[in-house]
C-alpha cells in the first residue's frame, strides 16, 4: 500500500467520523430541545391545572356565597311577608372563564398532573361542576326576579286598590255626615281611619294593611257598612284583600323556591370542595 493510498483511506475515515460526530452532536441537540420542550409543556400544563384549581375554588366560594345569599333572602321573607327586599346580586367571571376553556387542554392537564386513569375522573367531575353552574345560576334568577317581578305587579295593584278604597271610603263618610246626627260612631269611625291613611306616602304592605284594608273590614263584618250603601266600596275592598292574599302565596312560593335553591347550591359547593382537595393532592 503506497503512501496515497494510506492517505485517502485516512481521508475517508477522518470524513465518516466527522459525519458521525455532526450526527451526535444534531442528535444531542434535537434531544436537548425536545427535553426542554417537554419540561416547558409540563410547566405549561401545570400552570394551567392551578390556574383551574384557582378558578374552582372561586366559584366554589361563590357557590357558598349564593346558598347564604338565598337563605338570608327566604329568612327575610319568612319574618317579613309583605315587604320587597333586597336581592344580592352574584357575578361569576371565573365560571365564564372556565367554561369557556379548552375542554381537551384541560384533559390533558389534568391527566399529566394526576395521571391517566385519575386525571380523567377529576376531568370529569370538572365539567359536571361547570356545566352543573352554568346551568343553575340562569335558572334560579331567573325564577327569582320571576317572582319578584310577579310580586311587585301585585303590590302596584294593591296600592292602586288601597287608593280606591279610601277614595270611595271618604265619599261615603261624606255623604253619612250629611245624613246621620252628629257625632254619629260611624261617621267617627270612617273619620279615623281616612285621617290614617291621609297623606301618608309610601308604607310597606303590612301598614297599609293594618291601617286601612283590615279597618274596612271590621265595618262590613259588623254591619256598619253593606252592599246597599257601599256596594262600590264592597268591590273595590273585595279586589284589594285578593291582591293581598296573591301577594302572600308569591312570598310562600319564593321562601320554598329560595331554600331549595339555598339547599342545591350548598350540595354543588361540596361537590366543588371535594374536587379542589382532590386537585390540590395531586399537585403535591
Amino acid at each position: 500500500m503506497d503512501w496515497s493510498e494510506l492517505m485517502n483511506r485516512a481521508d475517508f475515515v477522518g470524513a465518516a467520523f466527522g459525519a458521525f460526530l455532526g450526527f451526535l452532536l444534531a442528535l444531542v441537540v434535537l434531544l436537548i430541545d425536545r427535553w426542554i420542550n417537554w419540561f416547558q409543556q409540563l410547566a405549561d400544563k401545570k400552570r394551567l391545572f392551578k390556574n383551574i384549581l384557582t378558578l374552582v375554588e372561586r366559584e366554589t366560594e361563590a357557590a357558598r356565597d349564593a346558598e347564604q345569599g338565598y337563605g338570608a333572602l327566604a329568612q327575610a321573607y319568612a319574618e317579613k311577608p309583605l315587604e320587597m327586599h333586597p336581592r344580592r346580586i352574584h357575578v361569576n367571571t371565573g365560571l365564564r372563564t372556565l367554561d369557556r376553556m379548552d375542554r381537551e387542554r384541560i384533559l390533558a392537564a389534568y391527566r399529566r398532573m394526576a395521571g391517566r386513569k385519575r386525571g380523567w375522573e377529576l376531568w370529569r367531575e370538572a365539567l359536571r361542576f361547570i356545566d352543573g353552574l352554568s346551568a343553575q345560576y340562569p335558572y334560579q334568577e331567573a325564577a327569582v326576579l320571576s317572582s319578584m317581578e310577579d310580586m311587585a305587579s301585585v303590590g302596584d295593584r294593591y296600592d292602586a286598590h288601597c287608593r280606591e278604597v279610601g277614595l270611595w271610603l271618604s265619599t261615603i263618610g261624606a255623604e253619612l255626615q250629611t245624613q246621620l246626627p252628629a257625632g254619629h260612631p260611624l261617621v267617627a269611625r270612617i273619620h279615623a281611619i281616612v285621617s290614617a291613611v291621609q297623606n301618608i306616602g309610601y308604607v310597606p304592605m303590612t301598614e297599609l294593611h293594618e291601617r286601612l284594608i283590615l279597618p274596612v273590614g271590621e265595618l262590613f263584618r259588623d254591619g256598619s257598612l253593606n252592599l246597599r250603601n257601599a256596594f262600590p266600596l264592597a268591590e273595590v275592598f273585595s279586589k284589594a284583600r285578593a291582591d293581598h292574599g296573591r301577594y302572600g302565596q308569591i312570598t310562600l312560593e319564593l321562601q320554598g323556591t329560595l331554600k331549595r335553591f339555598a339547599k342545591d347550591m350548598g350540595e354543588t359547593a361540596r361537590d366543588g370542595e371535594c374536587m379542589r382537595d382532590r386537585m390540590k393532592d395531586a399537585l403535591k
